[in-house]
């Protein structure tokens, strides 16, 4: 439930423009799935992440985040 609350309270910052605090919800997010070793959650997370640098056009920061959360969900679906 606490992934769950950063991760929507993150994507509603974001969609206002707040990215500082959208990226520290996503952020503390990704530390919590990894503590409870939640890969499908970490992908989520780590996929949020990447958005937002993508909205600052930073695709390089993105793609840190994105193609990561990408491998973990190819490694989910098998």
């Amino acid at each position: 439930g606490e992934v769950t609350a950063l991760n929507v309270s993150g994507e509603a910052l974001r969609f206002i423009g707040n990215y500082p605090r959208a990226l520290k919800m996503q952020i503390a997010a990704v530390g919590l799935n990894r503590k409870m070793k939640d890969p499908a959650g970490e992908a989520v997370s780590l996929g949020f992440i990447g958005l937002i640098y993508v909205e600052f056009r930073e695709y390089r920061l993105g793609l840190k985040y994105l193609l990561p959360s990408l491998e973990l969900n190819r490694q989910l679906s098998n």
